[in-house]
């Protein structure tokens, strides 16, 4: 009898485990999805990673003449550029946790006194900054797209 409880166990465990590295490889997939689906109004779209505490959430990062979207399959985002004061690119992130290897960049906003942040690679992060320059709130003028 107690065999037939381990090997249940067991079993539960492994469809678990096989569930999960289901998931996480087609995650990729559908953040393939959301890019192409925002691909027609973007100016520019690409994978990055949201920051959240010592997390990185893989999203789909995109950018149209009004908005900032970022999707994955958890939730779906959006910052509008008027609310945007700040933009920046940076080479790690406000807490340094998690890091920033050297082929990529912090792109960073703040918003109303909250901070956003992703992590991209650094041609991706090159291309978004000549799309979406660098804006400090003590400067005149406000957040726009290039």
């Amino acid at each position: 009898m107690l065999t037939l409880e381990i090997i249940t166990i067991a079993g539960l465990i492994v469809v678990v485990v096989l569930f999960l590295v289901w998931r996480r490889k087609h995650s990729s997939d559908t953040l393939d999805t959301f890019i192409a689906k925002r691909k027609p109004t973007a100016r520019t779209a690409s994978r990055a990673d949201l920051v959240q505490a010592i997390e990185r959430l893989p999203v789909a990062l995109t950018l149209t003449q009004t908005h900032i979207y970022y999707d994955n399959p958890d939730f779906n985002a959006e910052l509008e550029l008027s609310r945007i004061e700040e933009v920046e690119y940076d080479d790690e992130t406000a807490t340094a946790t998690p890091e920033v290897a050297s082929d990529e960049r912090v792109l960073r906003f703040r918003s109303h006194g909250r901070s956003f942040e992703f992590i991209l690679p650094r041609a991706e992060a090159d291309r978004w900054a000549t799309l979406l320059p660098s804006h400090r709130a003590n400067e005149p003028g406000q957040v726009h797209v290039v």
